[in-house]
């Protein structure tokens, strides 16, 4: 067991690689009374089309396979679920699945060692039948409905289909009532034996806990229940060009105001010198510093009215361009988009705003060691984002000053826009 010492801090987070490849990382805190538990499948909604190392031959999933695969891993098989296990060991389990992971995880603060072998137990031993199968099809087609009843999640699964039209992010997790249609035994089989080998998947341990005992216990669930064989595989993706698919698009829904979605791509290519967390870190502290609360573009739209206080933004890199999100409601959309672009692009923020939003990001990520989810969801979008965990985060921030910002600043080039519009009936 490796003991990986985190940067400028005195924490320290624990490692191994167990024989069967399954990686697992674990930050003990005895300062907390509960244990989190994630068990972490590299596989989301965006692994639509791949290709097995060593042949050419192109294997396709319905959209919604990776979403439905999860629900389908809580049932037993004998008539029971996750949830009733876990419910007897006093702990609280649940599940999502994203576009790049499906998450697996449990929290409480008794049990810690049947807890976690049932974790381990109930995603190493899938039991799919069709009766189960089309059982979860009326369940998820209910959830299908949920979403497209909730003008939230209209808005933004509206958005990335305007915004897309190779990348799978274009398409829902959960899928169509057509995709799931598709999905049987033979295909949850085989995105299973695909997906969920041990190389592929990785466990993050936070909280009250002990290392060694943690690693001893998984190291005999391994003995007891072993990995499937792993697969080495390539997603298929077709390149994602920089013009958006649908410029505007607004639907009518039972709300109140007007909710916007506003999304842009900007061009990868100028940042390529950068490494993609300093491209990440730069480009989110510049949105803080041009539309946080605590801005004037902020103050000074809520106090016109021009967008609402729940006004917010996001930066996301993927593979082909960089996507920058805003979400909000408004009765003057033009002049809130105007607003918004006008800033974003004609900024003229200085040093002290620089250092400013830093010192936020260094408190930030010192306070989440304190806390069990954070830390835990700080360690899983490492290793999705890079394969390990980064140690030096706080050396990074220290290297970010002015001239960094402003250079990337002067490098962004907005290539298209889109808006999803859900008004009122």
């Amino acid at each position: 067991m490796k003991k990986l010492k985190v940067s400028g801090t005195n924490e320290s987070i624990y490692y191994e690689k167990l024989t069967t490849g399954l990686d697992v990382y674990m930050y003990p805190n005895d300062k907390v009374q509960s244990f989190y538990l994630t068990y972490n499948v590299k596989y989301g909604s965006t692994y639509n089309d791949i290709k097995i190392d060593g042949s050419d031959k192109k294997i396709s999933f319905p959209f919604g396979t990776a979403h439905f695969l999860e629900h389908q891993l809580f049932q037993n098989g004998d008539g029971k679920n996750a949830f009733q296990e876990f419910s007897l060991l006093g702990s609280s389990v649940n599940a999502y699945t994203s576009y790049d992971v499906t998450c697996y995880e449990v929290i409480s603060s008794t049990l810690f060692k049947e807890n976690l072998k049932a974790l381990y137990k109930f995603v190493n031993t899938p039991a799919f039948d069709e009766k189960s199968i089309e059982n979860e099809k009326k369940i998820i087609a209910s959830e299908i409905d949920m979403y497209k009843n909730s003008p939230g999640a209209t808005a933004t699964f509206g958005i990335e289909y305007n915004l897309n039209i190779n990348d799978p992010h274009k398409y829902t997790i959960s899928g169509e009532k057509s995709d799931i249609e598709k999905i049987d035994e033979k295909t949850l089989n085989r995105a299973y034996n695909t997906f969920y080998s041990h190389e592929n998947s990785f466990i993050v341990i936070t909280g009250a806990f002990h290392p060694l005992e943690a690693l001893g216990l998984l190291k005999e669930c391994v003995k007891t229940i072993s990995s499937i064989p792993s697969k080495k595989f390539k997603k298929i993706n077709k390149k994602e060009p920089l013009k958006v698919s649908i410029p505007k698009k607004i639907v009518e829904m039972d709300i109140d105001n007007k909710k916007v979605n506003y999304a842009f791509k900007i061009d990868k290519k100028p940042f390529e010198k950068y490494d993609t967390f300093l491209v990440s870190t730069c480009l989110n502290i510049l949105l803080d510093i041009i539309y946080s609360s605590s801005s004037d573009f902020y103050e000074n739209c809520v106090n016109e009215h021009i967008i609402d206080k729940d006004f917010s933004y996001s930066c996301e890199i993927r593979d082909d361009y960089i996507k920058i999100g805003f979400n909000y409601s408004s009765e003057y959309i033009d002049e809130s988009l105007e607003m918004i672009k006008d800033n974003f692009l004609n900024n003229s923020f200085d040093k002290d705003d620089v250092e400013r939003i830093k010192k936020v990001y260094i408190a930030s990520y010192i306070r989440s060691f304190d806390d069990i989810l954070s830390i835990q969801e700080s360690i899983a979008s490492d290793i999705l984002d890079t394969g390990k965990i980064n140690l030096g985060v706080l050396d990074e921030y220290s290297k970010i000053n002015f001239k960094t910002i402003k250079d990337m600043y002067d490098k962004i080039m907005i290539s298209d826009e889109t808006i999803f519009i859900v008004e009122p009936r």
